[in-house]
C-alpha cells in the first residue's frame, strides 16, 4: 500500500488544523481560509487571498526524514490571475523551507515552473488559464546523482528531467502547500484534491491521476461495544470534523477491552458522484488516546464493505499517555486504514461501514473517525474508444 496521504480539504477550521489528524501544521492560519467556493470535488477547499514574503498555508510531514524513494504528489490549483513575479505554491524540504529540494512555481505568464533547487533544469508548462482548475501531478526520485523529476498537468506529461540531484544535500520530510512570493500583484488561489504516493506496494504506487476526494462521516450506529460519554449514540460522539479538535475531550466513545469493536454507518455519498463513476479507494482515519500512562494502548480502524466483509487497518501505538494520537504517515504507508475498491460502486459505499477496536486491554478513547474517499468521472461516451469494424474484424 503505498497512498500516504488523501484529503480533499474538507476541514471547517484552519485554526486548529495545526496538529490535527489530517495536517502536521499550517502557517499563518489568517492568511489563508477554508472555503466552500470555487470547489473542485466536496464541499471545501483552501482559498489564499492575502500575501506576501510570508508563508502561508498547510503541510503533511512524514515521521521520518527520507533521502531514498519515489514520490507522487496531486493537488488541483485554481489561479484567478497571473502574479506579476514568481509565487511559490508547492515545495518538497526537509523541515520549513530552510533547505527545500524540489519546488513548484506559478510565474508572471501564468505558467507552472518546477526547479529542482540544487540544479540541473526546470520544467514549464504552458499558460494557465485563469479561475479554472487543473489538477498538478509531480513525480521526484529522491537522489543525488541519478534523481529525476516529471511533471503532469491535467493527466498529459509535459516534461521531465533525469540524472540530476533531487536531494540538494538534505532529506525530505515535508510536503508543503503553501505560497511565498514578495510580487505587488496578489492573485487568489485554491487547492483541492491533496494527494501523496510512493512506489511501494502494490496500489496507488505510481501517478494518483484525475481523482477527486470526498469525506464521509459516521452517520448511524451499526453494532456498538464501546461506551459513550455523552448520549445513546456512539456515532454522535465521533463524527466531529477532522480539524475540530476542541471538541476531542467533548464527546467521544471508549472501550477497554481487546478487540471490542464499534461499527458505524457511513453517511450517503453526494450527487456529484455518478452511478458509474470510477470508485478508486477509501482512506480511514481516527484520532485517538489512551486514558492512562501505564501499559501500551493500541488501537486500529476497521471497515466493513456492503457485505459486512472487513478489512483491518493498521496498529497505531498511542504512545502510552493521554494526548490524542493522529495516524502517522511514513514512507511506505499510513497508520490510516487503505482501501482498494476497485470494482465497487456507488451504490455499493453507501452501504459501507468504519470503526475501531482496541488491539489491546487498556483503556482506549475514540474521539473521531471519518473517510476520504476518491473517485474518477467516468469518460463522457465520446471518449470511450470502440473498435471500427474493421478493426473489430481484425480482432477476431
Amino acid at each position: 500500500m503505498s497512498r500516504l496521504f488523501t484529503c480533499g480539504l474538507e476541514e471547517q477550521a484552519v485554526a486548529a488544523w495545526a496538529g490535527s489528524a489530517m495536517w502536521s501544521g499550517s502557517s499563518d492560519a489568517a492568511g489563508f481560509s477554508v472555503v466552500n467556493s470555487p470547489v473542485r470535488s466536496g464541499i471545501r477547499a483552501i482559498e489564499i487571498t492575502t500575501h506576501s514574503a510570508n508563508v502561508r498555508g498547510p503541510w503533511k510531514s512524514l515521521s521520518a526524514a527520507v533521502n531514498t524513494g519515489t514520490f507522487f504528489t496531486r493537488f488541483a490549483f485554481r489561479k484567478s490571475t497571473n502574479p506579476n513575479a514568481p509565487n511559490r505554491i508547492f515545495i518538497m524540504t526537509n523541515n520549513g523551507f530552510t533547505t527545500g529540494l524540489v519546488r513548484v512555481d506559478l510565474d508572471s505568464a501564468g505558467q507552472i515552473v518546477v526547479t529542482p533547487l540544487a540544479g540541473g533544469g526546470t520544467i514549464s508548462s504552458s499558460a494557465l488559464s485563469n479561475n479554472t482548475y487543473y489538477v498538478i501531478e509531480l513525480k521526484v526520485l529522491l537522489s543525488a546523482t541519478v534523481g529525476t523529476v516529471e511533471l503532469r498537468i491535467d493527466g498529459v506529461s509535459i516534461g521531465s528531467l533525469s540524472s540530476i540531484n533531487t536531494l540538494n544535500g538534505t532529506t525530505l520530510q515535508e510536503f508543503r502547500f503553501s505560497v511565498t512570493t514578495t510580487s505587488g500583484v496578489f492573485p487568489t488561489y485554491n487547492y483541492d484534491d491533496i494527494a501523496i504516493n510512493d512506489a511501494s506496494g502494490s496500489f496507488q504506487n505510481d501517478w494518483p491521476g484525475l481523482g477527486h476526494i470526498i469525506m464521509s462521516k459516521p452517520g448511524l450506529d451499526g453494532s456498538i461495544t464501546w461506551t459513550p460519554n455523552v448520549g445513546s449514540d456512539n456515532f454522535a460522539n465521533v463524527d466531529d470534523l477532522p480539524a475540530t479538535a476542541a471538541d476531542d475531550d467533548t464527546t467521544y466513545n471508549s472501550s477497554a477491552t481487546a478487540n471490542d469493536e464499534d461499527r458505524y454507518a457511513i453517511t450517503p455519498m453526494p450527487a456529484e458522484i455518478g452511478t458509474d463513476d470510477i470508485i478508486v479507494l477509501v482512506h480511514v482515519w481516527t484520532r485517538i488516546r489512551g486514558e492512562g500512562t501505564t501499559a501500551t494502548r493500541q488501537c486500529r480502524s476497521l471497515l466493513w464493505d456492503e457485505s459486512l466483509s472487513q478489512t483491518v487497518g493498521p496498529t497505531t501505538n498511542q504512545n502510552d499517555g493521554t494526548a490524542y494520537t493522529n495516524c502517522a504517515v511514513t514512507a511506505g504507508g499510513s497508520q490510516a486504514l487503505l482501501y482498494d475498491a476497485a470494482g465497487k460502486t456507488k451504490a455499493n459505499l453507501d452501504n459501507f461501514s468504519i470503526g475501531a477496536e482496541p488491539v489491546t486491554s487498556h483503556p482506549t478513547r475514540l474521539t473521531a473517525i471519518w473517510a476520504n474517499i476518491e473517485w474518477i468521472e467516468k469518460p463522457p461516451a465520446s471518449l470511450v474508444w470502440a473498435p471500427s469494424p474493421m478493426q473489430a474484424l481484425l480482432v477476431r
